[in-house]
């Protein structure tokens, strides 16, 4: 809770700066808001974790734009949230020892019924910082490469379905929060090529979602579209 603290204190007190420098049209100008729009591969996920195909995913952030004079390119930073989602058809456990653990869901009930499972998903939300350098054509193409960092703000697993833990198999929702051994902090590169106001955007976590040795070592690679609010 303390390091959210100062993260949400650095990044408002960043676009706090931001607002004092020069005019306020100047700073309107130099505002970017970004939506990403996309889906997660996962990767290096464990042998029995049925994972969806599609795992939807978003980014919303406020960007401020640094233009480098006499060049096309300018360099941004700012702040924002990022979600990502796993689906898939497992349980979420943990071992003797602590461990982060998943299993699979029996297709049979102990009533000799088939297991229905409506939704079943990760869910990992960040508070996140990216920082992009840009290069702009005069014909409005453009393309970025940047990093972000993210410190993570919420995880949870949610089953609706089938109780296949019991004799009744009766339809139940479970929702938990705060998930055990997650990695408190993410970062890796991203990439952007656009035109105007929409690009194909991809990021890479360096970073695992669970700790090293006490959970799957499985990470996002994201993987859409991005809308530009100027």
């Amino acid at each position: 809770m303390k390091k959210t603290t100062v993260i949400i204190t650095v990044a408002i007190a960043l676009m706090a700066a931001m607002v004092v420098q020069g005019q306020d049209t100047e700073f309107r100008r130099n505002l970017e808001t970004k939506v990403d729009l996309f889906t997660d591969v996962w990767q290096d996920t464990p042998d029995v974790l049925d994972a969806s195909t599609i795992n939807r995913g978003v980014n919303i952030y406020g960007m401020y734009n640094f233009p480098i004079k006499n060049s096309a390119l300018d360099f941004q930073i700012g702040a924002g949230i990022g979600i990502h989602n796993l689906y898939h058809n497992n349980t979420l456990d943990q071992d003797a020892d602590g461990n982060t653990v998943m299993g699979a869901i029996p297709d049979t009930l102990a009533n000799g019924g088939s297991t229905n499972v409506e939704n079943a998903k990760f869910s990992f939300g960040y508070l996140d910082v990216p920082m992009e350098m840009h290069i702009t054509t005069q014909s409005d193409l453009r393309a970025a490469i940047g990093f972000k960092v993210g410190l993570l703000i919420n995880s949870l697993s949610k089953y609706k379905g089938n109780d296949f833990a019991s004799v009744s198999g009766d339809q139940i929702k479970v929702k938990r929060k705060n998930l055990s051994n997650t990695n408190q902090l993410r970062y890796g590169p991203t990439l952007r090529l656009g035109y105007k106001w929409i690009d194909l955007f991809a990021y890479y976590s360096l970073t695992p979602v669970f700790e090293e040795n006490k959970g799957p070592e499985m990470y996002p690679v994201s993987i859409g579209i991005s809308v530009v609010k100027f």
